[in-house]
């Protein structure tokens, strides 16, 4: 895939993986099944008060680090409620 068309894909909440597509929507597994295993899975977290004034940290879901091959944008894959929620890209590899 050229770098304008994973940009473009990325940009519209498509991610190509060979001949297969993840779009935004989807459930998380759609990406492990098509894509692989991400490199790196990091905890989306908020802060919240409970009642008597306690801060902890709940979390809100995942961020999926994708690799993409060397030359190639990685992709990183916002994961909420078991669902895709965001599809960008990231850095070169």
């Amino acid at each position: 895939m050229g770098l304008a068309a994973a940009s473009l894909a990325a940009q519209a909440g498509i991610l190509r993986c060979g001949n297969q597509v993840v779009q935004e929507g989807e459930p998380a597994s759609a990406v492990v099944t098509r894509c692989g295993k991400p490199v790196l899975v990091e905890d989306i977290t908020r802060r919240q008060e409970s009642q008597s004034g306690e801060l902890t940290q709940v979390k809100e879901g995942e961020r999926w680090t994708l690799s993409m091959g060397k030359g190639q944008f990685m992709q990183i894959v916002t994961i909420k409620d078991g669902k895709i929620t965001q599809i960008n890209n990231g850095p070169r590899e």
